[in-house]
């Protein structure tokens, strides 16, 4: 009765922690860059947008800023700052509240207002435009954050089922050797190796100790998410259990244009260019291509002084530049989107014929099961069906996580992941792809 799965491999919840931190280095379309202006203790990368740091002690607030102002996690937590119990939206919810990177984004947003808060007008407008950019750039990484936490939880889920029925498979290895054993002392031949049976044990108490493992690391990486005791807090899960639906790839990549907040980003930079904005632009941002940095050289002051720079050929050739990289940007989100709906409607699929295998190895067992009451058993057959009706629920199981991770990965695509779980919605439903 050997059991094989899939899920047991060494250093799996090492790879899971590497991809969730790996999002710090994901940016939208890599051909921007926001360069650290002074040396400055931050992360060196940040979603692929290094930051400047323009040191001020001010604030400016205009009434054009506070409009396009991106949302927070923070503005608009439902739980408890202690919950007796938490699901898959309250972590996510926590894991973007609590994302470093999107903290960083945030309060690099209100040191450059900061910086400009006594400027002229036109410069303060280019100043919140870029503010603005940073906290929808931010909004991104809590939905990254989101995900990742959706993916830890649901990943703890699947292990505590396969751990459940791991035991369920010694009880029944248990059964089959006692009544292996039972048969043989009645005289009745059987051509089973009953060690096999000790071996198949041993086998299932291995993978044990690697799945217990793995949710020990899961847990962890839980808590690292979302600084929580999740031990402490964990109340009913989730079920598993994957309900597939209709995908429509094109409302999907409708969506993610109109939601993605890393999107809408380039809009307060398109929209309000000009030959004021645009040096503010060219201080704060520099254009990467292929791994090079390449930002507008700056002049001395008795240069500046004797030649006067051109703001407004500076102002068109940034204009095309932003055109550019938003285009790049909707090419590369419709590629995402498209790739994902593909990669989910694939395990829908494997889902059904997971479950078809395993429906027709019960029915079978079943089938053995009549005609030992009758006298015509097979033992060995018998044991052979079992264990491959072990196997394929096995495999079922593994098919359902890797259905919900493919949910989780096109809700991420979509956009306002983190929103939605913070206001208590449900994460990935028809309704969000209407």
């Amino acid at each position: 009765m050997r059991l094989d799965y899939q899920s047991r491999r060494h250093g799996w919840c090492n790879r899971l922690r590497s991809r969730i931190f790996s999002t710090w280095a994901r940016s939208a379309t890599g051909a921007l860059t926001i360069i650290l202006l002074n040396a400055c203790s931050l992360p060196a990368q940040v979603s692929g947008y290094r930051i400047r740091h323009i040191s001020s002690d001010s604030t400016v607030n205009t009434s054009w800023q506070s409009g396009i102002r991106s949302f927070s996690p923070s503005d608009q937590i439902l739980y408890d700052d202690e919950p007796k119990s938490l699901d898959g939206r309250a972590l996510a919810c926590r894991a973007a509240e609590n994302w470093i990177p999107s903290k960083t984004l945030r309060t690099r947003a209100q040191t450059i207002e900061r910086a400009f808060c006594r400027a002229e007008t036109c410069q303060r407008v280019g100043a919140a435009a870029v503010a603005a950019f940073l906290r929808l750039q931010a909004a991104r990484q809590e939905d990254l954050a989101a995900a990742s936490a959706l993916r830890a939880y649901y990943s703890k889920i699947a292990i505590g089922l396969q751990i459940a029925h791991l035991k369920n498979v010694k009880q029944a290895i248990d059964f089959e050797t006692q009544r292996q054993v039972s048969l043989k002392s009645k005289g009745a031949t059987s051509s089973i190796d009953l060690s096999s049976f000790e071996r198949e044990q041993l086998q299932c108490d291995e993978q044990l100790l690697q799945l217990v493992s793995e949710d020990y690391q899961l847990q962890s990486l839980i808590e690292q998410l979302t600084e929580l005791d999740y031990s402490a807090t964990q109340g009913p899960q989730e079920s598993l259990e994957v309900r597939g639906i209709s995908v429509n790839v094109d409302a999907c990549v409708r969506i993610a244009m109109q939601q993605r907040a890393d999107l809408r980003a380039w809009y307060p930079l398109r929209q309000h260019i000009s030959t004021d904005s645009a040096p503010i632009f060219a201080q704060s941002l520099s254009a990467a291509v292929g791994g090079w940095g390449m930002p507008i050289p700056q002049l001395s002051a008795l240069r500046s002084l004797l030649c006067k720079t051109d703001q407004s050929q500076m102002a068109r050739g940034m204009s095309q530049e932003l055109s550019f990289l938003f285009s790049a940007q909707q090419k590369s989100i419709e590629q995402e989107v498209r790739e994902r709906c593909s990669k989910l409607e694939l395990a829908y699929a494997r889902i059904d014929i997971a479950a078809d295998i395993m429906a027709s190895w019960r029915t079978r067992v079943e089938q053995l099961k009549k005609l030992a009451e009758i006298g015509d058993g097979q033992p060995q057959e018998s044991a052979s069906a079992g264990s491959e009706l072990l196997r394929s629920e096995a495999t079922w199981l593994q098919r359902q996580l890797a259905a919900r991770l493919a949910e989780i990965d096109l809700a991420e695509s979509l956009g306002d992941l983190a929103q939605r779980c913070c206001r208590g919605e449900p994460w990935f439903s028809p309704a969000i792809m209407e």
